[in-house]
């Protein structure tokens, strides 16, 4: 005996291809929110670095590339060169100095690179060339700085004997 063919079967694969439409739907609005939502979380991050010129400037997003594209851009720069700072300045700036907003990010970029004498990221400024009087080390400046090239004896005789003892 034959059975009837089920009536509900073609129902069903009518739904199939709206199902899948749903699904994909609803997966490409997932990555879509997840993608945005980092792009977002990103913005919100600030850090001190180096752009490739080597200006020292503070950085809106996060250090790194994903396929190419930089997830961070210059928000603003100092006149401050990269070679201006001591070497650890310089390396705490290439690896990226983290900042908890941007005002904190500005701050730090201002102590890094303030002109206070005091400040010990930067190398110290040398002053204009001055001139200097200099001597060539063959020639005495005066008699009582020449340098004698005859050894001086050593003998017992000449050495100081100390107080209190028998000679």
């Amino acid at each position: 005996p034959e059975e009837p063919p089920d009536e509900d079967e073609p129902e069903k694969r009518r739904h199939r291809p709206v199902r899948a439409a749903a699904t994909g739907l609803a997966l490409l609005v997932i990555l879509g929110g997840g993608l945005f939502g980092g792009w977002s979380y990103t913005q919100q991050q600030y850090y001190v670095g180096a752009t490739e010129e080597g200006q020292v400037a503070v950085f809106r997003g996060i250090q790194g590339q994903i396929a190419g594209l930089d997830l961070s851009t210059v928000h603003s720069t100092s006149p401050a060169q990269l070679d201006d700072l001591t070497l650890a300045a310089q390396e705490q700036v290439k690896q990226g100095i983290p900042a908890e907003s941007e005002p904190d990010a500005e701050r730090r970029l201002a102590e890094l690179t303030s002109d206070s004498p005091t400040n010990p990221n930067l190398k110290p400024i040398c002053p204009p060339n001055s001139p200097t009087p200099t001597a060539s080390p063959n020639t005495a400046t005066s008699p009582n700085t020449a340098i004698s090239s005859t050894p001086v004896p050593t003998d017992v005789a000449s050495t100081p004997t100390p107080s209190g003892s028998a000679a």
